[in-house]
């Protein structure tokens, strides 16, 4: 009886190990609550080549990732940071003091403008 206990405790272990070294399907979205069928904008700024630099006036800082900025033509864009992880403080649930990062839109306009 030991012996049989012993197996099955084997093959439970064998079986969530084997489980968990599975891929993930490619279509299912990279974080959830995330639907791939939303429809996205991209929109390339004026006279913009990939690896060049564009200079642009921030115009209002939304948060400590988010801005809204102005190229030199007049055109206006909402740009977003990659790698600056800050709360979402117009849209969040979560309180803003469980994260870390620029507290607030104060302190991320201050950093931004400098």
């Amino acid at each position: 009886m030991r012996q049989i206990r012993l197996m099955a405790l084997i093959g439970v272990v064998l079986l969530v190990t084997f489980a968990g070294c599975t891929g993930s399907p490619v279509d299912r979205p990279a974080t959830p609550g995330e639907s791939n069928t939303e429809s996205t904008e991209t929109t390339t700024p004026p006279d913009a080549v990939d690896g060049e630099s564009v200079t642009v006036t921030v115009t209002h800082v939304i948060d400590g990732d988010t801005m809204e900025v102005e190229y030199a033509n007049g055109t206006e864009e909402t740009v977003r940071l990659l790698g600056v992880d800050t709360p979402e403080t117009t849209l969040s649930r979560v309180s803003p003091d469980e994260f870390a990062g620029i507290p607030d839109n104060t302190a991320g306009r201050d950093h931004l403008f400098n």
